[in-house]
């Protein structure tokens, strides 16, 4: 319901004197490139059942997801972490990239980068994107 709610908003409210601009916990996973124009060439991990969800969403109103388009090392691609102990008393750390801005693909060139930054002074798992 989300991402269908999330795509009448945007055809409701795409004209020619207004951009489109989504950011956001989008709680999917995207994965690598795979013929797809909404991803970039820097996207990593393997695409989940929400993942899908916004490759459609992205393919069907031109959006772009502007985290994909930029290269940089792996602690300023993730915007969730977490750390957990394993039952052998290891130390296991989960990171993957959930959270997105998309722009319209028509606006891509006023793009100029896209990262995370970590040891920010907030409580939350995600990083600033």
């Amino acid at each position: 319901n989300f991402y269908e709610t999330l795509d009448q908003t945007i055809k409701k409210n795409k004209n020619k004197s207004s951009m489109v601009l989504i950011a956001g916990d989008m709680n999917a996973t995207v994965g690598k490139r795979n013929n797809q124009n909404c991803i970039g060439k820097y996207s990593k991990g393997i695409s989940n059942l929400n993942g899908q969800y916004l490759i459609d969403l992205c393919e069907s109103n031109d959006l772009i997801l502007s985290n994909t388009c930029f290269s940089h090392k792996q602690s300023h691609l993730t915007t969730w972490q977490q750390t957990r102990t394993n039952h052998q008393n290891k130390i296991q750390h989960t990171r993957k990239v959930i959270d997105y801005i998309m722009v319209e693909n028509q606006y891509k060139h006023i793009r100029t980068n896209a990262r995370t930054y970590q040891g920010t002074l907030t409580i939350s798992d995600h990083r600033p994107l």
